[in-house]
Protein backbone atom coordinates (compact mmCIF):
# COMPACT_ATOMS: atom_id res chain seq x y z
CA UNK A 1 0.00 0.00 0.00
CA UNK A 2 3.03 2.34 0.32
CA UNK A 3 3.93 2.80 -3.15
CA UNK A 4 0.59 3.93 -3.75
CA UNK A 5 0.14 6.37 -0.54
CA UNK A 6 3.64 7.96 -1.65
CA UNK A 7 1.83 9.56 -4.78
CA UNK A 8 -1.12 10.86 -2.20
CA UNK A 9 0.58 13.53 -0.56
CA UNK A 10 -2.88 15.10 0.41
CA UNK A 11 -4.97 12.41 1.43
CA UNK A 12 -6.90 13.43 4.71
CA UNK A 13 -8.41 10.16 5.19
CA UNK A 14 -7.51 6.84 5.00
CA UNK A 15 -9.07 3.64 6.40
CA UNK A 16 -6.93 0.22 5.93
CA UNK A 17 -8.59 -3.40 6.68
CA UNK A 18 -7.10 -6.70 6.95
CA UNK A 19 -3.37 -5.57 6.53
CA UNK A 20 -0.51 -8.14 7.68
CA UNK A 21 1.76 -5.79 8.49
CA UNK A 22 1.46 -1.56 8.84
CA UNK A 23 4.26 1.05 9.50
CA UNK A 24 2.66 3.92 10.87
CA UNK A 25 5.63 5.96 10.33
CA UNK A 26 5.53 5.55 7.16
CA UNK A 27 1.60 6.91 6.61
CA UNK A 28 2.93 9.64 8.75
CA UNK A 29 5.74 10.25 6.04
CA UNK A 30 3.58 9.82 3.02
CA UNK A 31 0.43 11.29 4.49
CA UNK A 32 1.36 14.62 6.53
CA UNK A 33 -2.26 16.16 6.14
CA UNK A 34 -3.80 12.68 7.36
CA UNK A 35 -6.90 13.99 9.69
CA UNK A 36 -8.90 10.57 9.70
CA UNK A 37 -7.63 6.74 10.28
CA UNK A 38 -9.59 3.73 10.20
CA UNK A 39 -7.19 0.76 11.28
CA UNK A 40 -9.57 -2.69 11.33
CA UNK A 41 -7.80 -6.52 11.69
CA UNK A 42 -3.84 -5.50 11.31
CA UNK A 43 -2.11 -8.40 12.27
CA UNK A 44 1.34 -6.33 13.74
CA UNK A 45 2.76 -3.04 13.27
CA UNK A 46 6.10 -1.40 13.11
CA UNK A 47 7.61 0.01 16.33
CA UNK A 48 9.39 3.80 16.73
CA UNK A 49 9.81 5.04 20.27
CA UNK A 50 10.34 8.28 18.65
CA UNK A 51 8.39 8.69 15.15
CA UNK A 52 10.04 10.97 13.19
CA UNK A 53 7.08 11.40 11.50
CA UNK A 54 4.49 11.71 13.66
CA UNK A 55 0.71 12.16 12.59
CA UNK A 56 0.19 15.38 13.97
CA UNK A 57 -2.64 16.38 11.97
CA UNK A 58 -4.68 13.23 13.23
CA UNK A 59 -8.34 14.66 13.98
CA UNK A 60 -10.26 11.16 14.28
CA UNK A 61 -8.99 7.43 15.22
CA UNK A 62 -10.06 4.41 15.11
CA UNK A 63 -8.40 1.09 15.92
CA UNK A 64 -10.40 -2.26 15.68
CA UNK A 65 -8.27 -4.78 17.06
CA UNK A 66 -8.94 -8.61 17.52
CA UNK A 67 -7.20 -11.65 19.59
CA UNK A 68 -5.17 -12.58 16.03
CA UNK A 69 -3.95 -8.91 16.06
CA UNK A 70 -0.89 -7.82 18.14
CA UNK A 71 -0.69 -3.71 18.87
CA UNK A 72 1.91 -2.65 21.50
CA UNK A 73 1.61 0.37 24.00
CA UNK A 74 4.44 1.89 21.51
CA UNK A 75 2.16 2.13 18.46
CA UNK A 76 -0.42 3.16 20.60
CA UNK A 77 1.40 6.06 21.30
CA UNK A 78 2.31 7.60 18.77
CA UNK A 79 -1.41 6.79 16.86
CA UNK A 80 -2.87 8.74 20.63
CA UNK A 81 0.05 11.99 20.40
CA UNK A 82 -1.53 13.91 17.46
CA UNK A 83 -2.08 17.19 19.29
CA UNK A 84 -5.89 17.94 17.43
CA UNK A 85 -7.31 14.21 17.81
CA UNK A 86 -11.06 15.04 19.21
CA UNK A 87 -12.66 11.45 18.12
CA UNK A 88 -11.83 7.97 19.21
CA UNK A 89 -12.80 4.33 18.71
CA UNK A 90 -10.36 1.69 20.56
CA UNK A 91 -11.59 -1.77 20.19
CA UNK A 92 -9.73 -4.60 22.27
CA UNK A 93 -6.83 -2.83 23.34
CA UNK A 94 -4.88 -4.86 25.97
CA UNK A 95 -2.22 -2.41 25.74
CA UNK A 96 -4.53 0.91 26.54
CA UNK A 97 -4.18 0.87 30.51
CA UNK A 98 -4.38 3.83 33.59
CA UNK A 99 -0.73 4.02 33.16
CA UNK A 100 -0.80 4.84 29.35
CA UNK A 101 -3.05 6.90 29.35
CA UNK A 102 -1.95 9.17 32.62
CA UNK A 103 1.47 9.78 30.56
CA UNK A 104 -0.62 10.94 27.45
CA UNK A 105 -2.63 13.61 29.62
CA UNK A 106 0.97 14.38 31.69
CA UNK A 107 2.64 15.13 28.29
CA UNK A 108 -0.77 17.48 27.43
CA UNK A 109 -2.29 15.00 24.99
CA UNK A 110 -5.98 14.71 24.31
CA UNK A 111 -6.55 17.70 25.18
CA UNK A 112 -9.18 18.07 22.50
CA UNK A 113 -10.69 14.92 22.59
CA UNK A 114 -14.59 15.45 22.70
CA UNK A 115 -15.57 12.19 21.92
CA UNK A 116 -14.73 8.53 22.89
CA UNK A 117 -15.25 4.72 22.12
CA UNK A 118 -13.67 2.19 24.44
CA UNK A 119 -14.35 -1.36 24.03
CA UNK A 120 -12.85 -4.31 25.64
CA UNK A 121 -9.69 -2.72 26.75
CA UNK A 122 -8.83 -4.90 30.11
CA UNK A 123 -6.29 -2.97 31.68
CA UNK A 124 -8.52 0.32 31.58
CA UNK A 125 -9.84 1.00 35.08
CA UNK A 126 -12.10 3.53 36.63
CA UNK A 127 -9.15 5.24 37.57
CA UNK A 128 -7.56 5.42 34.31
CA UNK A 129 -11.66 6.93 32.91
CA UNK A 130 -11.65 9.14 36.28
CA UNK A 131 -8.51 10.76 35.07
CA UNK A 132 -9.31 11.71 31.44
CA UNK A 133 -12.72 12.64 32.57
CA UNK A 134 -10.53 15.36 35.15
CA UNK A 135 -8.52 16.47 31.85
CA UNK A 136 -9.21 20.09 30.58
CA UNK A 137 -10.81 18.82 27.01
CA UNK A 138 -13.87 19.59 25.87
CA UNK A 139 -14.94 15.62 25.85
CA UNK A 140 -18.67 15.29 26.15
CA UNK A 141 -19.45 11.33 24.78
CA UNK A 142 -17.72 9.00 26.45
CA UNK A 143 -18.94 5.15 25.63
CA UNK A 144 -17.24 2.30 27.57
CA UNK A 145 -17.95 -1.41 27.52
CA UNK A 146 -16.27 -4.35 28.59
CA UNK A 147 -13.24 -2.82 30.10
CA UNK A 148 -11.79 -3.82 33.25
CA UNK A 149 -14.46 -1.71 34.93
CA UNK A 150 -16.49 -3.78 37.77
CA UNK A 151 -20.25 -2.33 38.84
CA UNK A 152 -19.58 -0.49 41.61
CA UNK A 153 -16.63 1.38 39.96
CA UNK A 154 -19.00 1.97 36.91
CA UNK A 155 -21.33 3.68 39.54
CA UNK A 156 -18.82 5.65 41.22
CA UNK A 157 -17.61 7.42 37.96
CA UNK A 158 -21.17 8.38 36.88
CA UNK A 159 -21.77 9.50 40.33
CA UNK A 160 -18.61 11.75 39.85
CA UNK A 161 -19.96 13.04 36.62
CA UNK A 162 -22.86 13.87 38.09
CA UNK A 163 -21.16 15.58 41.10
CA UNK A 164 -19.11 17.62 39.09
CA UNK A 165 -22.17 18.46 36.36
CA UNK A 166 -19.93 17.61 33.96
CA UNK A 167 -21.55 18.24 30.53
CA UNK A 168 -20.96 14.77 29.30
CA UNK A 169 -23.17 11.68 28.06
CA UNK A 170 -21.60 8.68 29.92
CA UNK A 171 -22.65 4.82 28.26
CA UNK A 172 -21.96 1.71 29.59
CA UNK A 173 -24.26 0.24 27.35
CA UNK A 174 -23.23 -2.00 24.16
CA UNK A 175 -26.13 -0.46 21.93
CA UNK A 176 -24.47 2.66 22.88
CA UNK A 177 -21.50 2.54 20.31
CA UNK A 178 -22.90 -0.71 17.91
CA UNK A 179 -26.47 -0.38 17.91
CA UNK A 180 -26.61 -3.95 18.02
CA UNK A 181 -27.59 -6.09 21.25
CA UNK A 182 -25.59 -9.24 21.10
CA UNK A 183 -22.02 -9.32 22.32
CA UNK A 184 -19.57 -9.42 20.20
CA UNK A 185 -17.06 -12.34 21.44
CA UNK A 186 -13.43 -10.53 22.51
CA UNK A 187 -11.26 -13.59 21.93
CA UNK A 188 -13.02 -14.04 18.39
CA UNK A 189 -12.36 -12.08 15.08
CA UNK A 190 -14.75 -10.11 14.92
CA UNK A 191 -16.52 -11.49 11.70
CA UNK A 192 -19.34 -8.64 12.19
CA UNK A 193 -17.30 -5.57 12.46
CA UNK A 194 -17.88 -4.63 8.63
CA UNK A 195 -22.09 -4.87 9.45
CA UNK A 196 -22.23 -3.05 12.70
CA UNK A 197 -23.00 0.70 12.84
CA UNK A 198 -19.48 2.10 14.35
CA UNK A 199 -20.72 5.56 13.69
CA UNK A 200 -17.60 6.34 10.85
CA UNK A 201 -16.78 9.27 9.33
CA UNK A 202 -18.80 8.95 5.78
CA UNK A 203 -15.37 9.97 4.27
CA UNK A 204 -13.37 7.19 5.83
Amino acid sequence: VMPVLDHLTKLTHLSLERFKFVDVEAIGESCPKLQSLKLSKILSFCNTKLPRFPLLNLESLTLLNTRLCRVTETTLRSLLSSPPLSSLHLHSLPCLSDQLLLSLLQAGRLSCLSSATLQYCPNLSAVGLSLLLASPSPLSSLYCWQCGLREEEREAVSEAVREARLDLSLDWSRRGATGEEEAVDPHGDLPDLEEMDLHMDPHV
